[in-house]
């Protein structure tokens, strides 16, 4: 997915957890997961991954 001026949506995330690291105690980067939408093996992946980063 792109967004802004032709920037995928993983550049934003790379940026920020780049960031981040900068000073771990104010700002901490998140796991995340890219998803087809249109897609249900990617969603059901998507969502046993989040269901087991709550368990832990």
């Amino acid at each position: 997915m792109r967004q802004g001026k032709g920037k995928r949506h993983t550049w934003y995330m790379e940026i920020i957890a780049k960031l981040c690291k900068t000073d771990e105690r104010l700002l901490l980067a998140t796991p995340f997961q890219l998803v087809d939408v249109n897609d249900t093996t990617s969603c059901d992946a998507a969502t046993a991954w989040w269901i087991v980063s709550l368990e832990s």
